[in-house]
């Protein structure tokens, strides 16, 4: 059973990370899945263990844990007269640091397979999570990922802004 799989707790840089591997150890490509602000990675992982993720064979999921305070990807500086789309609106930092962390991870599967790119490698998100996913590929990234895959999230800087460009 695909759910029976169990996870493992290590690092990358300075961030957690959760990763569940089929029995066998193989795998061809890899799913990586960011959790909501505020939320815990476990409510990702959560949804693999009760199967949402079908039938999940020779694919490596990986579901980190936020360096930020409460389980953010960023923080929110929202003031007066500042809206959603506003740079004002964010810390640029924390979403900065949060993309380079996930980078990181990305680097670190393509060192541990021996791949030259990411097309094999998926992220997705929730929330903050879904936002950082379309950062990491149009912002941080340099070549394409295999796809990205967003539930329920908003473009945060500077994607709010690019189709004004």
């Amino acid at each position: 059973s695909v759910s029976a799989r169990s996870w493992a707790e290590s690092t990358v840089g300075s961030m957690t990370i959760w990763s569940n591997v089929p029995d066998d150890g193989e795998y061809d490509k890899v799913v990586i899945v960011l959790h909501d602000g505020g939320s815990e990675p476990k409510n990702m992982r959560n949804y693999f263990d009760k199967g949402k993720f079908g039938r999940a064979q020779k694919i490596k999921f990986i579901a980190p844990k936020s360096t930020h305070d409460d389980y953010n990807w960023y923080k929110f500086t929202k003031s007066d007269g500042c809206g959603l789309d506003d740079d004002c609106a964010y810390d640029l930092t924390t979403i900065s640091t949060s993309g380079d962390q996930l980078l990181a991870v990305i680097e670190a599967e393509k060192t541990l397979k021996g791949w030259t790119n990411s097309d094999k490698i998926f992220v997705g998100g929730k929330g903050q999570g879904g936002g950082m996913s379309i950062y990491l590929q149009l912002i941080k990234m340099s070549e394409k990922l295999g796809g990205v895959v967003v539930l329920k999230g908003y473009p945060i800087p500077p994607l709010a802004k690019m189709s004004e460009q």
